[in-house]
């Protein structure tokens, strides 16, 4: 990044975008402060350690785990810039089970007989799993994005949900619920196919997944730090202060005003919280900010809830031989991740 004049630059919040966005642009020469409304750094990205040991990690109740093959730059930034360790894991254990319809399973059974949970499928689609059957319905699209790119996909496909293009591939109604159920994706099968398919063409089949060692907050960490330690206060932290106001001055200029009624001044303004977290910002002149209010609105917006329960004895390798992976249900726990476990670690863990 070249700048070629200084500027006064906010960032907010202190997630990993904001952080990294904060620290770029004050290499670039800018005096950046980034702002958090609460007073833990990391957004979407939670630790939980042992509350005896903070040294000890025990879960991630944010994200857990990162595509890196699949998102180099990323993966410079933990191993190479902030010499941060890695470890891969797994979602797939044969021993992990599926519950679905009522019928219990282990993953290994539900390969092996991809019918056993009785949907009422065509002909064609039975003996294929619900990875398989969607797998099969995407390939036209996948194929297009290898050969003629993104814009090409828009242009086919821009106007289908994901479970209207399903159907006009001809899947059955069983085969869409299968593989709604299995996937987790009941909920938002009326929402934009490109959406899924941002996703669909980063991860694929066989894409592996990681996590940083000794816990995915070490990455935020090592983002304060470095914003911490650079010369002239180029880039600083304020905690605990909320903005609820962004105003475009004549002058050029942006006033941004936090909930304890303090009005500061600044040149740029960078905005990376989350969409329903910025709604409750005040944009003003409003009129400036028509489609971006628009595109907040419409935007879709999954909740979810991580549930973390602790065992002093790691049940699940000893009695059921699950190493690691996750199960899958339709109750409404959705999905259970086990911890890496082995026969010299069976002292319990979290699920």
């Amino acid at each position: 990044m070249f700048c070629f004049t200084t500027e006064k630059t906010l960032a907010y919040p202190i997630c990993a975008a904001g952080l990294y966005c904060g620290i770029l642009l004050a290499e670039a020469g800018h005096t950046v402060t980034i702002f958090e409304a609460s007073n833990r750094t990391g957004g979407r990205i939670l630790t939980y350690r042992d509350p005896k040991n903070r040294l000890k990690y025990m879960a991630e109740m944010g994200a857990m785990r990162f595509p890196l093959d699949a998102h180099p730059y990323l993966n410079n930034l933990i191993q190479n810039r902030y010499k941060l360790s890695i470890t891969e894991t797994s979602s797939y254990d044969e021993h992990t089970y599926i519950y679905i319809n009522g019928i219990l399973v282990t993953r290994k059974q539900a390969n092996e007989n991809p019918d056993i949970f009785q949907f009422n499928t065509s002909q064609n689609e039975r003996g294929k799993s619900p990875d398989q059957l969607l797998s099969e319905a995407v390939k036209p699209i996948l194929q297009t994005w290898l050969e003629e790119g993104w814009l090409s996909i828009r242009n086919q496909w821009d106007s289908y949900s994901i479970e209207s293009y399903l159907i006009q591939m001809n899947l059955s109604r069983a085969a869409i619920d299968y593989i709604a159920v299995s996937t987790n994706r009941e909920s938002t099968m009326d929402t934009g196919l490109l959406q899924f398919m941002r996703s669909k063409v980063s991860i694929i089949d066989g894409t592996k997944f990681y996590r940083i060692r000794e816990g995915n907050d070490k990455l935020i960490q090592s983002m304060v730090n470095e914003c911490q330690m650079m010369e002239s206060k180029q880039c600083s932290i304020i905690y605990s202060t909320p903005i609820n106001k962004v105003q475009l001055l004549a002058s050029d200029k942006i006033s941004v005003m936090s909930k304890d009624g303090v009005d500061r001044i600044f040149d740029e303004v960078v905005v990376a919280t989350s969409a329903p977290v910025t709604q409750f910002i005040d944009f003003q002149p409003r009129t400036h900010f028509i489609q971006k209010y628009l595109t907040l609105r419409q935007t879709n917006y999954i909740c979810s809830s991580k549930i973390l329960l602790t065992f002093n004895t790691s049940w699940w390798y000893i009695d059921e031989n699950i190493s690691e992976g996750a199960s899958r249900t339709d109750l409404p726990i959705r999905t259970i991740f086990y911890p890496s476990t082995n026969m010299n670690q069976t002292d319990g863990g979290i699920i």
